[in-house]
């Protein structure tokens, strides 16, 4: 008689040796496959997002805290460790698949509201702003900049009008902001790659969101607050963007070429993403029909993030301003402000 289904998966990993995190202590072999330095790190990290010690996915599989964050990097990382994982942990596909899943919901339902709330990092606005100025920005009073970016995915089966974008290409768009620490402070996504970035901006409710950051401010330090984007953003008192190159005089041109020098950092966060996370960017693995795109994308910026709160990046050394740390970063025990739309 064929063992039963109970038998089959007890029999997928008896006799072997199962993989720990310990097991990766060589000479940058535990950064390489999960991006973190070290095992102790990575513990921290499961800790620190508030994992608990031992997961139950939809069908019943369990998986122990480590087990889920090592495949949860290992995935992301897109290294072929994940086939190495799968068999010496006793693993099938279908439950790898299953604790992916389970970890996009449990990041986006505890941590996506705490990212649309800018308030969180009020005190940290004046020496935002004066890092920048530092660094030869003109306007002393911004604190952060304002992009979005195109994720390619593959062809949709429907609405495909509404991800084909100017690039020629299927995608979706997430908005980002990024702060002289190094952070991405605000992440809101996604919408079609066919919208321009005014719709993604209004649809995100930012400058709802930065005009109940910097009001409180003007009254108390009579300094205006605003953040900087590129001259696709609309020109407002809570956004300042760079002059449109139609009939440009030397002041304009000279302005605009500043401000580039410092507002390519937040192509630079944009850009460890893709080099931390392949995953989140590689074309050939997104498929709308069957993943979460919004979920897992921003699951990419959080674990930049919080590789920032741990290493630092170059935005942070650039501006020379430390991420917090982990802990104080991933702590949402307060209330997020709900979603506003404008």
């Amino acid at each position: 008689m064929p063992p039963s289904l109970a038998s089959q998966r007890w029999l997928v990993g008896a006799g072997r040796d199962r993989a720990q995190l310990d097991d990766f202590l060589g000479q940058g072999e535990c950064e390489s496959h999960f991006r973190f330095r070290t095992p102790a790190d990575i513990r921290r990290l499961g800790v620190a997002l508030g994992l608990p010690p031992v997961i139950k996915t939809v069908t019943r599989y369990s998986f122990t805290r480590d087990e889920a964050i090592m495949f949860f990097l290992a995935r992301f990382s897109g290294t072929t460790i994940l086939d190495r994982l799968t068999s010496d942990l006793g693993r099938t596909p279908c439950q790898v698949s299953e604790i992916m899943h389970w970890l996009y919901d449990f990041i986006w339902e505890r941590f996506y509201e705490a990212h649309l709330d800018l308030s969180r990092w009020r005190d940290h606005l004046p020496t935002w702003a004066d890092a920048i100025t530092a660094k030869g920005c003109p306007l002393p009073n911004c604190w952060g900049f304002v992009d979005c970016t195109l994720c390619p995915m593959q062809r949709p089966k429907e609405n495909q009008r509404e991800y084909w974008c100017y690039k020629k290409y299927h995608a979706y768009k997430f908005l980002g902001v990024t702060a002289p620490n190094g952070l991405c402070v605000y992440a809101w996504g996604a919408c079609g790659g066919r919208h321009p970035d005014v719709t993604a901006l209004h649809l995100s409710g930012l400058m709802a969101q930065l005009a109940l950051l910097h009001v409180p401010l003007l009254a108390a330090l009579g300094r205006q607050f605003h953040l900087y984007g590129d001259a696709a953003f609309p020109f407002g008192p809570h956004l300042q963007v760079g002059y449109n190159r139609i009939a440009l005089n030397h002041v304009m041109q000279q302005f605009n070429q500043v401000m580039s020098g410092v507002r390519i950092t937040v192509e630079w966060f944009f850009g460890l993403v893709s080099s931390l996370w392949p995953m989140a960017t590689t074309k050939k693995m997104l498929q709308i029909e069957k993943m979460p795109l919004a979920k897992l994308y921003f699951s990419a910026i959080l674990l930049t993030n919080c590789h920032t709160c741990m290493y630092n990046n170059q935005m942070s050394e650039y501006f020379e301003i430390k991420a917090p740390a982990l802990e104080d970063y991933l702590d949402v025990t307060g209330s997020p402000v709900p979603r506003i739309f404008v």
